[in-house]
């Protein structure tokens, strides 16, 4: 005989699984699975982040402090409300920036020396 809960036998069992939720363990909630769609024209459509890949950066403590407060900052000076600003668009924007400058990249020895190359090339740029 199945044992008798509080709200009846199975409370639950009118939650039934999805085809779009993934569950990872019967201990952990169901995730949903989210996948942008291609519209009539051929665009994605959906959240801009799914058009995104995901890679993991490794970054000092001071660094992600000061992408936090300029995240903060930008976000509290919009005067028109558009997309959210976060750490993640800062750092594609400062991608984006990287792209677009001409420096010598040949026996760069070191983090420091990369940094003192990307600067001397933006300089020069002005």
């Amino acid at each position: 005989m199945a044992k008798r809960k509080a709200m009846g036998r199975d409370p639950l069992g009118w939650i039934g699984e999805s085809d779009d939720v993934a569950v990872a363990s019967e201990e952990q909630a169901p995730v949903a699975i989210v996948e942008p769609k291609v519209g009539e024209r051929g665009i994605e459509e959906g959240p801009k982040f799914l058009s995104y890949e995901v890679m993991t950066a490794r970054l000092r403590s001071d660094q992600v402090d000061m992408l936090s407060a300029l995240e903060r900052q930008i976000m509290r000076g919009r005067r028109h409300k558009g997309e959210r600003i976060t750490k993640n668009s800062l750092l594609r924007a400062a991608v984006d920036v990287l792209a677009t400058l001409q420096f010598d990249v040949r026996g760069i020895g070191s983090e420091e020396e990369l940094r003192e190359r990307v600067l001397a090339a933006r300089r020069a740029e002005r």
